[in-house]
């Protein structure tokens, strides 16, 4: 499923939902996808969001973020953190997981 939102520079964008990773709401309440290289905003208000993105398998995982779980590649379990590359680096794409987010996401990556 494709999705309308903006590209950085504000212009019109149909971004494939596989393409992301999690999408998370900053303090101006504006939504931000992030994908593996890129970030895109939502234009519309949240409860649109979920319209497109409720069939999709987002999980909630804190109070500003939803992520993906099929795309979470490996988990640090102290930090309750989750990261898009299998290899946990610095600078990498990542998002804090609530404790139920990460038991969710756990038993996903252990079926893999």
């Amino acid at each position: 499923m494709v999705i309308p939102v903006l590209t950085q520079n504000k212009k019109p964008f149909m971004l494939d939902t596989k393409d992301i990773l999690y999408y998370e709401r900053n303090e101006k309440r504006i939504i931000i996808f992030h994908t593996t290289d890129e970030m895109y905003y939502w234009p519309r208000n949240i409860a649109e969001l979920q319209k497109f993105l409720g069939p999709e398998g987002f999980e909630k995982c804190n109070k500003n973020q939803a992520v993906q779980l099929k795309k979470i590649k490996a988990i640090d379990l102290q930090l309750t953190t989750a990261y898009f590359d299998p290899i946990i680096k610095l600078g990498k794409k990542s998002c804090i997981l609530s404790r139920s987010c990460m038991r969710k996401a756990v038993k996903l990556i252990l079926k893999k």
